[in-house]
C-alpha cells in the first residue's frame, strides 16, 4: 500500500506539493480568523484537596484561587498621609476590578503584619494581598494586572508600585523551536553538503508542524488548552518531524547511490523507512495520549494538542 502512495505520489508530485500548500493555506486562514481560546482551567479530580478548594470558594468569597500582591515603597513612610490616602485610593479601585475577590490592606487592622518592622526599610515598604476567584487562566491574569497598573498613583514623589505573586508574572515561552531548528540546519548542511537534502527534512517538519499547530489552535475552541500547548507540540513536531524525515531521505539517497531511479528509490524508501516512521509516529501519538488517564482538565487538552501537532 505504501509503495502504491509513493508510486502516486511521485508521479504526480507537483500536484501533490500544491495540494500540501493548499491545506496549509486554508487551515492558516481557519486559525486566523477563529483566533486562539487557549485557557489553562486546572480542575483536580475527586480528591481532597478539591474538597478544600471547594470550601475555600464558598465559605471565603473565593479564597481558593490564585493570590497576588501589590507591593510599595514609600521613603517618607507608608504611614504618611498622602501615602495612606492614595494607596487606599488605589486599592478601592482594585477591589472594584473584575474577577478580583478580595484585598486585603495593610492600612486595615488585620494588616499591620504587611508593613514591614525591621532593617532599613521598616515602615517604609508594605504590601496588600490581591485574592482572585478560582478558575481564571493566564489570559485574565494579564487583564486584571493592566488594570490594576492603571490605578497606580502617579503624582506623589517617592512613591513606588510594583505588581508580585505568580498571576502577574510576566513569562514569555522562550523561542526554542526557532534555536532547535537552526541547529537542525547546520548539522543537516554539514551531513548532507547540500542545500536540497538539508531543505526537505526541515521543511516536510515545518509544514506537519504548522498545520498540527493550526489544527491545535482550532481545538482550542472546543476544548480547555493551555496556552503553552503550542510550545510544547511544536517542539515534539520538530524533533520527530525532522528525524523522522531525515531518516526516509537517507534511505532514499542509499537506493540512489545503489544506481536507482528516482522513482524506484522513493519507492523503496517509503516501502521501509517509511513503515518504520508510521509505526514510530503512532507509538508518540499514543504514548502523548496516555497523559488523559491522568484525568486533570489541562493535562487532556494538553495531550490532544500535543499528539495533533506530533501527528501530523
Amino acid at each position: 500500500m505504501l509503495e502504491a502512495l509513493a508510486r502516486i505520489c511521485f508521479r504526480r508530485r507537483r500536484l501533490v506539493v500544491v495540494a500540501w500548500v493548499g491545506v496549509l493555506v486554508v487551515l492558516f486562514a481557519g486559525q486566523g480568523a477563529a483566533g486562539s481560546a487557549f485557557r489553562t482551567e486546572f480542575r483536580l479530580p475527586n480528591t481532597e484537596s478539591r474538597a478544600g478548594f471547594e470550601i475555600l470558594n464558598r465559605s471565603f468569597g473565593g479564597g481558593g484561587g490564585d493570590a497576588g500582591t501589590v507591593v510599595f515603597r514609600a521613603p517618607q513612610g507608608v504611614t504618611d498621609p498622602a501615602v495612606t490616602a492614595a494607596m487606599s485610593a488605589m486599592f478601592a479601585q482594585v477591589a472594584t476590578v473584575e474577577n478580583v475577590a478580595k484585598v486585603a490592606s495593610p492600612y486595615e487592622p488585620a494588616g499591620v503584619a504587611q508593613v514591614a518592622a525591621q532593617g532599613p526599610d521598616a515602615g517604609q515598604v508594605a504590601y496588600a494581598d490581591v485574592a482572585l476567584v478560582a478558575g481564571l487562566d493566564q489570559s485574565d491574569f494579564l487583564a486584571i494586572a493592566n488594570a490594576i497598573r492603571k490605578f497606580i498613583p502617579k503624582d506623589l514623589p517617592g512613591l513606588q508600585v510594583e505588581l508580585g505573586g505568580q498571576p502577574f508574572a510576566e513569562f514569555k515561552p522562550p523561542s526554542s523551536e526557532v534555536l532547535g531548528v537552526a541547529f537542525a540546519i547546520i548539522i543537516l548542511l554539514l551531513a548532507f553538503g547540500s542545500v536540497l537534502a538539508m531543505g526537505l527534512p526541515v521543511g516536510v517538519a515545518l509544514a506537519g508542524v504548522g498545520s498540527g499547530v493550526a489544527i491545535a489552535t482550532l481545538l482550542s475552541h472546543v476544548m480547555s488548552m493551555p496556552d503553552f500547548t503550542v510550545t510544547l507540540g511544536a517542539m515534539i513536531g520538530l524533533g520527530v518531524g525532522i528525524d523522522y524525515a531525515l531518516f526516509i531521505v537517507t534511505r532514499y539517497r542509499e537506493g540512489v547511490h545503489e544506481g536507482m531511479d528516482h522513482e524506484l528509490a522513493t519507492v523503496k524508501a517509503l516501502g521501509t523507512a517509511g513503515r518504520a516512521v508510521i509505526f514510530a509516529g503512532i507509538t508518540v501519538v499514543i504514548s502523548l495520549l496516555g497523559m488523559l488517564l491522568m484525568g486533570l482538565s489541562f493535562v487532556r487538552g494538553l495531550s490532544i494538542g500535543a499528539s495533533v501537532t506530533a501527528g501530523m
